[in-house]
C-alpha cells in the first residue's frame, strides 16, 4: 500500500495535457447490445491484433458527470487502449444510460447499467474470448467512481435486467480523479474547493433526508479487505473532484490492508489539465504507461 507524491524527476519530459494527441483506436465490434433496455446499453470490443484468446480484458466506463459522455475513446483513454492492445489485452468500452430526472433516471441507473454490462461480459466470457481470471475495470471522473463501485460493491447490490450466470471477480481496478465518498461529497466540495457541488439532483434524493441513497453508491462505503488491488491517479489542483476523495479511499484501503496505490499528479486540475497554465508533473505519457503497466503487472500467467 503506497501513497506516492510523484514529481517531474520521474519523467524525462513534463507534458501539459493540451500538448499531446494520440490516434483514435477503431473497435473490432461496435454497438454490441448487453441488454435491450435502451439504445445506450451497448459496448464496443477492441481485440488485439495478435493471439487467439482467451485474452486478459479491461473494461472502460466513461466519465461525463453521470449526465454526459459516451463509449467513444479519445486522448489518454485511447492510448491506454492502444498500449494494452499491444500487450495482448481485449478492451471493452461500455455505454450506459445517463441521469435524466424527467425520465426517473438517476445515478443508480448508471450503476445498474454498468453492472448489467459487467454481468453480460462475464456471462459471455467464452464467446467473447475473455479470460475471466484476468478482467480489469477502470475509468475517469464519473467513470472512475463507477469503476471503483463495481469493483467493491457486491453485484447483488445493484440487480438489473441481466442475471449473473458466472462468478464476477476483478483482478484489479484503476480510476482517474474519482469521487469516492458520496455521502460527504457536498461537504468536501465546500471545505476544500470552497463551492457547493450539489449531488441531490443527480441522485434524486437529498442527503439530509435519505443518506442511505448516498452511501449505497459510495465506493468508500463498500470497500472491504477482500477487494482487488486499486490504482488511483488524481490531480492535486482538481477543482471538480477534490483529491480529498482519493486520500480518504487510500486511507481506508491502507487500514484494511487492501493493495492500493495513489499517484498524485502535481499542478493537475480535473481531466489532468494543467492548472493556472502550469504543466502537469508527471505528464500524460507517464499516466498512460503507469495505468497500462498496472494491469499488465497484475495479470496472472
Amino acid at each position: 500500500m503506497n501513497l506516492r507524491q510523484v514529481t517531474g524527476l520521474l519523467l524525462a519530459a513534463t507534458l501539459c495535457a493540451q500538448t499531446v494527441s494520440w490516434a483514435k483506436p477503431v473497435p473490432s465490434e461496435k454497438d454490441v447490445a448487453y441488454k435491450a433496455t435502451s439504445a445506450r446499453n451497448v459496448l464496443d470490443l477492441y481485440y488485439p491484433a495478435a493471439g487467439e484468446g482467451p485474452y486478459p480484458t479491461h473494461i472502460y466506463l466513461h466519465g461525463g458527470g453521470w449526465t454526459g459522455g459516451s463509449k467513444s475513446l479519445g486522448g489518454t483513454q485511447a492510448q491506454v487502449f492502444e498500449n494494452l492492445s499491444d500487450a495482448g489485452f481485449l478492451g471493452i468500452s461500455v455505454e450506459y444510460r445517463l441521469v435524466k430526472a424527467d425520465e426517473d433516471r438517476y445515478m443508480r441507473t448508471c450503476v445498474v447499467d454498468c453492472m448489467d454490462a459487467i454481468r453480460y461480459i462475464f456471462n459471455h466470457a467464452e464467446k467473447l474470448k475473455i479470460d475471466p481470471a484476468n478482467v480489469f475495470v477502470w475509468g475517469g471522473s464519473a467513470g472512475g467512481h463507477l469503476s471503483l463501485l463495481c469493483a467493491t460493491a457486491p453485484e447483488t447490490t445493484f440487480p438489473g435486467a441481466v442475471p449473473a450466470q458466472a462468478p464476477i471477480q476483478f483482478r484489479a481496478a484503476a480510476a482517474f480523479y474519482p469521487p469516492t465518498d458520496m455521502l460527504h461529497y457536498e461537504a468536501i466540495s465546500v471545505e476544500f474547493n470552497h463551492k457547493l457541488r450539489d449531488l441531490s439532483r443527480r441522485i434524486g434524493r437529498k442527503v439530509e433526508i435519505d443518506p442511505v441513497a448516498f452511501i449505497e453508491i459510495s465506493p468508500l462505503a463498500h470497500l472491504t479487505k477482500e477487494d482487488p488491488p486499486v490504482l488511483m491517479l488524481h490531480g492535486d489542483q482538481d477543482s471538480v473532484v477534490n483529491i480529498e476523495h482519493a486520500y480518504r479511499f487510500q486511507k481506508k484501503a491502507e487500514t484494511l490492508g487492501v493493495d492500493s496505490e495513489l499517484i498524485v499528479i502535481e499542478n493537475a486540475d480535473h481531466g489532468f489539465r494543467g492548472a493556472n497554465g502550469q504543466a502537469i508533473q508527471p505528464g500524460l505519457d507517464f499516466i498512460v504507461n503507469a495505468t497500462a503497466q498496472f494491469f499488465i503487472d497484475h495479470t496472472t500467467k
